[in-house]
C-alpha cells in the first residue's frame, strides 16, 4: 500500500472512530435524559434563581383529590384547587399531568407542567381559545382579559408558553416571569440544576410525590422557635453540649405515597464539614419530646433513616397513620430547621 492510501485509510478510520464516538455520546446523552426523574425534569424547568419551589408528581397520585389532599400529596400545588375549572375551561385535568412545579422569584413566580398523557396540541388549542398567540408565536398566549374564568385561574395563566420539544407548558401571571423561564427551558440559561446544593436536595427527594423547598430567609422563619421561650431553653435541654444549630442555605421536606407514607427533612449546607457536623448535632432531637410541637416525635414519625452526603442533612421517617400534616410547614421541626 503507498503513502497516499495509506494516509487516506487513517484519515476514514479516524472519522469512523470520531462517528461513533459522537452518536455513543449522543445515545448516553439520550438516555441521561431518559432516565432523569420527574422531580429533576422539573427542577430544570425553574431558573438557577428561584427561592421557593413547590412539587407535586401528579403520576403518584391516586384515587380523588380529597383524598390525596387529606393524605398532604396536593398540598403544595398550586393547580389541585383549579382542577375543576381545568377541566370545564380547558378540557384536561390535573390527573392527566405527569408533574407540577410552583417557582418564586424575584417580582414574580412560574408554573410549569409537565403533560404527561396530554398531547402538547390539544395544551395549545385550549389555550388558543382562551387567549391572544403572543407576537405571532402559536406556542405562546396571553389570557384575554374578558375571559370567564376564575381570579386564580387568570393569575395562575395569564400567559402561557406551550414547548412541545419538552412536552411541558410554562405559565406565569406576568411576561417578565414568562420569559426568565422561557430563557431556561428554551434558551439554556442555568436551572435549578446548576445550583450544587439543589442538585443535592434534588438527588435526595428523588421520587418524591410533593415537594417544598425554602431558601435560607424563608425557611429559618417558618422553622424555628422564639429565643427566650420555653421551647428555646427545652431545644438546649436536649442538645446538651453536642453543640448548636447551624441555618441551612436550603431546607425542604417531601412525602412519598406508600403504606406506609414516608416524609423526608433535608437541610442544605454550603460545607460537607458543616452538614457532617450538624447531622451529629441534630440526632438528638430525632427522638424523644418533639420540641417546639405537643408530644414526643414518635407519635408521628417513626422508622428513621438519617443520612449525609454532598452537603445534605436528611432525615427519614416513616409516617404513622395518624400523623398531622407536615406538608402545610405549620409549626417547627427542629431537627431540620434553623437556630433561635
Amino acid at each position: 500500500m503507498n503513502t497516499e492510501s495509506s494516509r487516506l485509510l487513517w484519515r476514514v478510520t479516524v472519522s469512523l472512530v470520531l462517528v461513533a464516538g459522537a452518536l455513543g455520546a449522543g445515545w448516553a446523552v439520550s438516555q441521561g435524559a431518559q432516565q432523569r426523574s420527574s422531580l429533576a425534569t422539573a427542577f430544570d424547568a425553574l431558573p438557577a434563581s428561584t427561592f421557593t419551589i413547590d412539587y407535586t408528581s401528579w403520576s403518584d397520585i391516586e384515587g380523588s383529590l380529597d383524598d390525596a389532599g387529606l393524605a398532604g400529596l396536593t398540598t403544595r400545588s398550586v393547580v389541585a384547587p383549579l382542577d375543576a375549572e381545568m377541566q370545564d375551561v380547558l378540557g384536561w385535568a390535573t390527573s392527566e399531568l405527569d408533574w407540577e412545579v410552583y417557582g418564586r422569584i424575584d417580582g414574580g413566580a412560574i408554573s410549569a407542567l409537565g403533560l404527561g398523557e396530554i398531547s402538547a396540541e390539544l395544551v395549545r388549542d385550549s389555550f388558543a381559545e382562551k387567549g391572544s398567540v403572543v407576537d405571532g408565536d402559536p406556542r405562546v398566549f396571553q389570557l384575554d382579559d374578558d375571559a370567564d374564568v376564575s381570579r386564580d385561574f387568570a393569575s395562575t395563566f395569564k400567559w402561557v408558553r406551550v414547548v412541545p420539544e419538552r412536552h411541558l407548558v410554562l405559565a406565569a401571571e406576568d411576561q417578565r416571569s414568562l420569559d426568565a423561564a422561557t430563557a431556561v427551558v428554551v434558551g439554556g440559561d442555568r436551572s435549578l440544576l446548576n445550583v450544587r446544593m439543589l442538585a443535592a436536595l434534588a438527588d435526595r427527594f428523588d421520587a418524591a410525590t410533593s415537594a417544598l423547598l425554602l431558601t435560607r430567609q424563608l425557611f429559618c422563619r417558618d422553622s424555628t422557635i422564639e429565643p427566650d421561650s420555653a421551647e428555646e431553653r427545652q431545644l438546649a435541654a436536649v442538645l446538651g453540649s453536642s453543640g448548636r444549630l447551624a441555618d441551612a442555605d436550603w431546607g425542604g421536606r417531601a412525602i412519598f405515597a406508600g403504606d406506609p407514607q414516608r416524609i423526608i427533612f433535608a437541610a442544605a449546607f454550603g460545607s460537607d464539614a458543616v452538614a457532617r457536623e450538624q447531622l451529629r448535632v441534630r440526632r438528638p432531637l430525632t427522638s424523644g419530646p418533639f420540641v417546639g410541637r405537643d408530644g414526643q416525635v414518635a407519635d408521628s414519625l417513626r422508622d428513621l433513616r438519617a443520612a449525609e452526603s454532598d452537603g445534605v442533612v436528611s432525615f427519614d421517617f416513616a409516617l404513622t397513620p395518624s400523623s398531622e400534616q407536615f406538608m402545610t410547614v405549620t409549626g417547627p421541626v427542629l431537627f431540620a430547621g434553623c437556630a433561635p
